[in-house]
C-alpha cells in the first residue's frame, strides 16, 4: 500500500487464537493490545501491535488487516470519522473497530473469506 492510499484510508486489524478479535482491544481474557499504523513519512507503511497488560505471551494463528480507502463513502474527520456502509448507514470508526470480523465484514459487504 502506498503512502497516499494509507494516510487516506481507515485500516482495521483482527487477529486469531481460537476465535477473531478486533484490534486495539482484549484478545481472550487479560490480554489488551493497542495497535498504531504509519508510514515515517516515507513510501513503506507499518502495522504495530503493542501488548499492553498480561504478562504472558500469546501467540496468533492468523491476522487480517482491513484498508477501507477513502472515497465518496467514508469520513476521516476527527469529528465524523467512520463509513456509510453499503446499506446507507452511517458507522463511527469507534463502533466498526469494537465489533467482531463477521459483523464487521457483514456491515461492509466484504463476503470473500
Amino acid at each position: 500500500m502506498n503512502s497516499t492510499d494509507f494516510n487516506q484510508s481507515l485500516l482495521y486489524a483482527y487477529v486469531s487464537t481460537d476465535a477473531w478479535y478486533p484490534l486495539s482491544g482484549y484478545v481472550g481474557i487479560g490480554q489488551y493490545y493497542s495497535v498504531s499504523y504509519g508510514n515515517g513519512g516515507g513510501p513503506n507503511s507499518f502495522i504495530r501491535i503493542r501488548k499492553e497488560s498480561g504478562g504472558i505471551p500469546q501467540y496468533f494463528y492468523s491476522m487480517r488487516i482491513y484498508a477501507v480507502k477513502a472515497n465518496a463513502t467514508i469520513h476521516l474527520s476527527g469529528t465524523n470519522r467512520g463509513i456509510i456502509a453499503p446499506d446507507g448507514k452511517f458507522y463511527a470508526d469507534k463502533t466498526l473497530r469494537s465489533m467482531g470480523e463477521i459483523d464487521f465484514r457483514s456491515v461492509l459487504g466484504i463476503t470473500e473469506n
